[in-house]
């Protein structure tokens, strides 16, 4: 069939960009005045490859390699060059990039609202319902939490999420150009923007909605074209995948390396073990109980420092706590000035002096106000949260009555998927079936935080939702009675089932639960304050529920008075839609509000201390060396030292493997031999910093330096003698694995007393050092640089092939006289796959040109 285009058709579509335009820059209006977001992990991140970073902005080159962190680490995770791809100009339109929108935040969610509005129509919704969906999808308080926090990665791959599905089920609704494009346009941006863990979700939704699909179109008889449709769907796949092979090919190979690829620690049967450790992994996992935050959204207590402002009991009770306690100081100290007088001429002489009680009537109020700024009112079995995950009590109404009226193969994967990313968020809370996919599934134990695959959750909560609107208004204006008996019937049950559940919360909620949870044992010691928390918990809870409540008999009466034939279908989704607007909104807000932005210059500062300050005055330039700060919490678990130093501590969930063998065995205990062996020469403490170096205050012995020679080399047999070696190591033995023997010719040669110096001499970038040796005989040197497969030694620019020392440093055998030593890191991979990912992207390109161009020229002719 063919005919002219209707361009009127468009107009839906441009209303909803524009609607989803004003919303996004009303939620973010402070950026339109210079305001941003300080994002915590955003910020922390910073210290990732600040050296490399820094390096690349002088020179224009890039290093392979950042001492910022961790005594050294390769670039992949902290700052490496980027290769072409094809998606990223895509990526740049659709997040209003090209129009100086930052991706941090307002494209971020502009994209979110555009990518589940295609699903909605690759769905079958019309428009004005699509829009409807989109709002309450894409004002998830999940969605602000993160860009709050400042996980922009994850928060782009999550806008990708819906419209890649959406894709998919254009191409198994015989859409299959328009679907293939839609697919390839956002999974290669879901590849391109770089979060694995929330694509692994999307592709185990996509083998689901697969599996799915194959069952109806065996029982209709379309298996030819699901055939045909997968096909197409999985070379979709390969070309979305291409251009970012210059990212993944290299991820991939370090890896193996890293945390994810496990610890040669935990070898069995002579094979390494694979993945995290199952604790690490299931460390945030949400509690069964806990999922109904999805209803009810401070159902467990919001977050771990949430505002409980000061005219909660909170606040009174821990003023009063504060001013009782000042009291009694204030009592007591009056009583040892004057020995003569009791304690209750003490309590009468501060209770009537002005001054004293104005002074701790003041500073009262600043130590009240400040913790309930940042009250502990979550007591979920997370060890910490930034608050709930909350898909909208009206979501989980029409949900439910999704699931009693909506027919068809999307019901049942959209359930399936639901139910399945529930199981994995549950994590350890559900030991039995997810430690079996965490040993089994492929890939799955490459992660952590399972919390995490709720992302799905609320997503195909979403869809099914808007799918019972649809199909109750299909059903209630049809002549059938059947069907709108049983539509009628599904909203009386869904309304019942949900306004029941949320009611009893409201009504009981206060005696039903504990409010309590195993990090408050501090507070426990002060009860009247945990007497007020733990109120203040179930007010939290109780408040919530009867919010929770009102909203869906709000929903519910709209639907009843449009089964009622009282309103029009567009009134009654409009409606909804503000509906949803005003459930959404309010709660986001509570976790990323205007009092969140502040001037933009302060978002990405971090100050130097005077710790810090006294460490770049001490240095000399040239000077190589690196710093443990123990006054930033643990020092394994934050980079804002890498920022200004080069920490043998840092952030990273990818650190390389044997490094995180050092920290737990070695480093985190303060083993001042093997932290010497890294060349730390300052220690930053609440007292100052004090330089490693014998007579020091803290008693410790000297950093090793840059590089020294031994006298000695012990032969080790694995990774687990190796390690409990270095326990006392010292400058004059190498401790090196049999597995070398054989890249060392006539080792023995190296054990000598004889004398001998190696210095470094030019610290050319944090990928490439140079050294100078003088020996009388042949000598191992060891450099306190972290060994890694990407390292090559010169010697008098003669390529040698260096060794791994002391379990994770590097090693090379010198010969005898002067020489010249240069270490440079090459990452020959990473070179040649970003060769590909340029190939790749312009083959890929011409794909998409074409593929547009032919629906679009189908389009304009108006062919179906």
């Amino acid at each position: 069939m063919t005919g002219k285009f209707d361009w009127k058709s468009l107009l839906p579509h441009v209303a909803a960009t524009a609607i989803f335009l004003i919303l996004t820059l009303t939620y973010f209006s402070p950026v339109l005045e210079g305001k941003d977001i300080r994002q915590a992990d955003a910020i922390g991140s910073m210290g990732w490859g600040k050296d490399a970073r820094d390096y690349h902005e002088e020179s224009g080159e890039y290093s392979y390699w950042s001492n910022s962190m961790f005594s050294g680490m390769p670039c992949n995770y902290t700052f490496s060059p980027q290769p072409a791809n094809v998606f990223r100009s895509v990526g740049e339109v659709i997040t209003l990039n090209i129009f100086g929108a930052s991706y941090r935040h307002i494209g971020c969610i502009f994209a979110t609202f555009i990518g589940f509005y295609i699903l909605m129509l690759a769905l079958g919704c019309k428009p004005w319902l699509s829009i409807a969906g989109a709002v309450v999808y894409t004002l998830g308080s999940y969605n602000f939490i993160i860009i709050n926090a400042g996980h922009m990665n994850k928060s782009l791959v999550i806008a990708t999420m819906a419209p890649v599905i959406g894709g998919i089920i254009m191409c198994y609704r015989r859409k299959l150009l328009a679907g293939a494009l839609v697919t390839l346009v956002f999974a290669g941006l879901n590849v391109y923007w770089s979060h694995q863990q929330v694509s692994y979700y999307v592709l185990l939704t996509a083998v689901i909605m697969a599996v799915v699909y194959f069952i109806y179109a065996y029982r209709e008889k379309w298996l030819p074209y699901y055939f045909k449709a997968t096909g197409v769907l999985a070379v979709v796949a390969l070309l979305a995948v291409a251009p970012a092979v210059g990212i993944l090919l290299p991820t991939s190979d370090y890896a193996k390396e890293s945390m994810r690829g496990g610890s040669e620690l935990s070898v069995e049967n002579g094979e390494k073990a694979s993945g995290l450790d199952s604790d690490y992994a299931f460390a945030w996992s949400y509690g069964k109980a806990e999922t109904m935050t999805l209803l009810i959204p401070d159902f467990y207590g919001a977050s771990s420092h949430y505002n409980a402002g000061v005219d909660s009991e909170l606040y009174t009770a821990y003023r009063n706590y504060v001013t009782s306690a000042m009291t009694g100081q204030y009592v007591d100290a009056v009583m040892q000035s004057n020995p003569g007088v009791s304690e209750g001429e003490a309590l009468q002489f501060v209770n009537s002096n002005r001054e004293i009680r104005s002074e701790i009537g003041r500073e009262a109020a600043r130590q009240a106000t400040s913790f309930v700024s940042s009250a502990p009112t979550y007591w979920g079995d997370q060890p910490f949260t930034e608050g709930p995950v909350y898909a909208g009590a009206i979501v989980c109404f029409l949900f439910v009555l999704g699931l009693m009226i909506v027919r068809g193969p999307e019901k049942w994967w959209l359930l399936a998927a639901t139910l399945f990313t529930l199981v994995l968020a549950w994590g350890r809370n559900m030991p039995g079936i997810n430690n079996f996919l965490f040993e089994y599934l492929p890939l799955y134990n490459k992660f952590r935080a399972p919390s995490m695959s709720l992302v799905i959750t609320t997503m195909t909560m979403s869809a099914l939702a808007l799918l019972a609107v649809r199909d109750f208004a299909r059903m209630v204006s049809s002549d059938n009675m059947e069907e709108n008996k049983s539509a009628k019937k599904g909203l009386y049950v869904s309304f019942g089932i949900t306004g029941a559940l949320v009611l009893i919360f409201a009504l009981f909620g206060s005696s039903l639960c504990s409010f309590t949870t195993q990090g408050d044992a501090p507070l426990a010691q002060i009860p009247e304050i945990f007497s007020a928390l733990k109120n203040e918990r179930a007010s939290m809870l109780v408040a919530d529920s009867w919010r929770s409540f009102i909203y869906i008999l709000a929903a519910a009466l709209l639907l009843y008075v449009y089964a009622a034939k009282k309103i029009k279908c567009t009134y009654m989704v409009v409606a909804l839609g503000v509906l949803f607007l005003a459930d959404m909104w309010p709660v986001s807000k509570r976790f990323l509000s205007n009092d969140d932005f502040m001037p933009k210059e302060k978002t990405t500062e971090i100050s130097l201390t005077d710790a810090d300050k006294q460490i770049h005055a001490l240095e000399e330039r040239g000077e190589h060396y690196r710093v443990l700060d123990l006054t930033r919490g643990n020092p394994f678990n934050q980079a804002f030292t890498s920022y200004h130093h080069s920490s043998i501590g840092g952030y990273s969930p990818a650190k390389l493997a044997r490094y995180q063998d050092l920290i737990d065995n070695y480093l985190s205990k303060y083993n001042w031999s093997v932290i010497s062996m890294l060349n730390t020469r300052f220690i930053i403490t609440d007292d100052g910093i004090a330089e490693n170096s014998p007579g020091n205050p803290h008693g410790m012995p000297g950093a090793f330096g840059n590089c020294w020679l031994v006298n000695d080399i012990v032969w080790v047999n694995g990774a687990k003698e190796e390690i409990a070696a270095i326990e006392n190591v010292d400058k004059a033995t190498a401790y090196i694995d049999d597995a070398w023997r054989d890249k060392l010719s006539d080792a023995g040669q190296y054990c000598n007393d004889m004398q001998g110096e190696i210095v470094m001499t030019d610290y050319r970038n944090p990928g490439n050092i140079i050294y100078k040796s003088s020996c009388q005989a042949p000598k191992m040197a060891v450099f306190s640089e972290i060994y890694y497969k990407t390292w090559k030694a010169y010697i008098d620019g003669k390529e040698v092939a260096p060794v791994r020392a002391n379990y994770v440093l590097r090693a090379l055998p010198l010969p005898a006289g002067d020489h010249v030593i240069e270490f440079k890191c090459v990452d020959e991979l990473m070179i040649a796959s970003h060769k590909w990912s340029l190939y790749m992207s312009i083959v890929v390109g011409a794909v998409l040109v074409a593929l547009a161009g032919f629906v679009i020229f189908r389009q304009f002719k108006g062919e179906k």
